[in-house]
């Protein structure tokens, strides 16, 4: 299984960290976690082909996590022939908003290669390779639907990688991440990728201290002025038990 963290940003572009999102490859398939703008531009840059990804998971409807989303569409349609997944939305109003985009800009639909799902709790998506299982959350107070995603290697697809598992909270409650889902700290995870922007570092360190995740990446945390990052030394110092770091745009780690 490999990460890459294309966007690890806190909401608001900067000049070396862009909006939320996370590619998880395993088994040779390709799987987006949000599609934060440029996503796109993102995968060129990197050299992932754009027509690889098998599916598209959103965590919420907000712009840092689905700006993105446009220009994939957009170029999946009448650019890269070869593109075939699905895009899983917590809302019909944020397929309808995809829709008529790309009857803006191209006067045309999106095409049957892009397939556009609303999804809810429980199991979202299943291939030969992943099941993904969907966790709801508290982002928005109730207001509109958020999740946590956990991703299991179940299939035969995943090869040396099966039995393994990575859970994304997604952006949690504002001030006391009263939503941390309970998955987290009752079942062990390879990989648990946590945001740290809606709440102070010591809210959520007792949380990471109990889990029992094998390894921790700091994701969508504010803006680190210190070399080393004062936030990352502080998570550091204070979890203990298991690695854990702050992600940065552009890091690969191999689970």
């Amino acid at each position: 299984m490999k990460i890459t963290f294309l966007g690890t940003g806190h909401g608001v572009p900067s000049p070396d960290r862009h909006c939320s999102a996370t590619l998880v490859e395993v088994g040779g398939k390709r799987y987006l976690i949000d599609a934060g703008a440029p996503v796109v531009d993102i995968m060129r840059t990197l050299g992932v082909p754009v027509d690889s990804l098998s599916a598209v998971f959103i965590t919420h409807r907000h712009s840092d996590h689905t700006f993105g989303l446009p220009m994939l569409v957009n170029l999946t349609t009448w650019f890269y022939k070869n593109a075939n997944y699905d895009i899983y939305l917590p809302e019909q109003i944020c397929i309808d908003a995809l829709h008529l985009m790309i009857r803006a800009s191209l006067d045309s639909t999106a095409d049957d290669r892009v397939r556009m799902h609303v999804y809810g709790a429980g199991e979202v998506y299943s291939d030969d390779t992943v099941t993904v299982r969907a966790i709801p959350t508290n982002h928005m107070n109730g207001a509109h639907p958020s999740y946590a995603f956990v991703i299991d290697c179940t299939g035969e697809g995943a090869g040396e990688d099966r039995g393994k598992r990575v859970v994304f909270t997604g952006d949690l409650h504002q001030g006391d991440a009263a939503d941390f889902p309970q998955i987290i700290l009752d079942e062990p995870c390879n990989v648990l990728v946590c945001e740290c922007v809606h709440f102070r570092p010591d809210v959520i360190i007792p949380r990471l201290n109990a889990c029992p995740a094998k390894r921790i990446f700091i994701n969508h945390y504010s803006d680190q002025k210190t070399n080393p990052p004062a936030l990352e030394v502080k998570f550091q110092a204070e979890v203990t038990g298991k690695p854990i770091c702050l992600a940065r745009d552009n890091d690969v780690f191999e689970v």
